[in-house]
């Protein structure tokens, strides 16, 4: 039986038949793909028949509905509980993997069996294909803690479809934690998923697109999508309350140093992630948000409560 499974939820034609070759041309050729279609006003069918058709190990699907366009992550979810192979990988319909991403996470899966998060290293790159920035070197083996301090205080991209997940483990949480939009989705699920440690590769096997055409890449093309994003903000926040709570419970003093970093890091990232809404709300929606600026420390003082009403009012 396959270990892997690749879950494609797919809506976008652009880059779909790059995506899936990119699966196919896997050096380590034991896995599984289930392709998606998200009731897609494109033709999907027709570019997994000439890019995999011929190939057993793909299979498609399409949903009666749109599922992603109520709740992006209800879709990841439904996958999710497809799965029946030892480990999943969320993949996108517009990323690459290298043709040796599965073969250097197999070899990580063996190194590390008692990990339930495995990590690939990642490229981001433009829609053409060129190099924007690579990602920062991490340690193979890293603790939950050092995980969320390598998050928050280096480079690191924010993205999903380069993470290998025990697939009981997801299905026992429930699969990806949802947020609006899936805004704060990846961060949340795999900070959860790395409880047991998280194993890295020390190669760059995975490409991350600025494709201009996903969520991630439009910050506030609407009203309701920044409100939205505002929202996922805050029920990260109180996630992640929790999530830095439970080091704090159990801290051991040559960690202190790591936990405070992480917070900091942590708390930064959602406060600029915030901010960045704050242009494109209306007056009660600022309200809203002003007030939970300076309820949870964001807005603690005089300057950065001007500051952040000069913000809305220059939009």
């Amino acid at each position: 039986m396959s270990r892997y499974t690749f879950l494609l939820p797919a809506y976008k034609a652009a880059f779909l038949e790059e995506a899936l070759l990119s699966i196919k041309r896997q050096s380590f050729a034991d896995f599984l793909c289930i392709v998606s279609d998200d009731c897609s006003p494109e033709d999907l069918r027709s570019i997994f028949d000439r890019a995999v058709g011929d190939d057993a190990r793909f299979t498609f699907r399409r949903n009666e509905t749109n599922i992603g366009g109520k709740e992006l992550v209800a879709h990841w979810n439904l996958l999710v509980g497809m799965c029946a192979t030892e480990f999943l990988i969320m993949a996108s319909d517009d990323d690459l993997y290298d043709a040796s991403f599965l073969a250097e996470i197999e070899a990580l899966a063996n190194a590390h069996p008692e990990v339930d998060l495995l990590r690939g290293r990642c490229r981001r790159i433009y829609k053409d294909g060129t190099l924007l920035v690579e990602d920062y070197l991490w340690p193979e083996h890293q603790s939950s803690l050092r995980f969320t301090y390598d998050m928050y205080s280096t480079y690191y991209l924010h993205c999903i479809a380069n993470y290998v997940f025990r697939t009981s483990s997801m299905q026992a949480h429930g699969g990806f934690v949802s947020f609006p939009l899936a805004w704060f989705t990846d961060d949340a699920t795999v900070l959860r998923e790395s409880a047991n440690g998280v194993a890295n590769t020390p190669d760059i096997v995975f490409s991350f697109r600025y494709s201009q055409l996903n969520i991630s890449d439009k910050i506030g093309e609407s009203r309701e999508c920044s409100w939205d994003k505002f929202q996922a903000c805050v029920l990260f926040e109180q996630w992640a309350s929790r999530h830095l709570q439970h080091f704090a419970d159990n801290l051991k003093q040559s960690e202190h140093a790591y936990w405070k970093v992480s917070t900091w890091g942590l708390r930064g990232k959602i406060e600029e992630q915030a901010n960045v809404c704050i242009p494109n709300l209306n007056f009660r929606q600022f309200i809203v948000a002003y007030k939970w600026f300076a309820q949870n420390g964001f807005a603690d003082g005089l300057l950065k409560k001007i500051q952040l009403l000069r913000h809305w009012f220059h939009r």
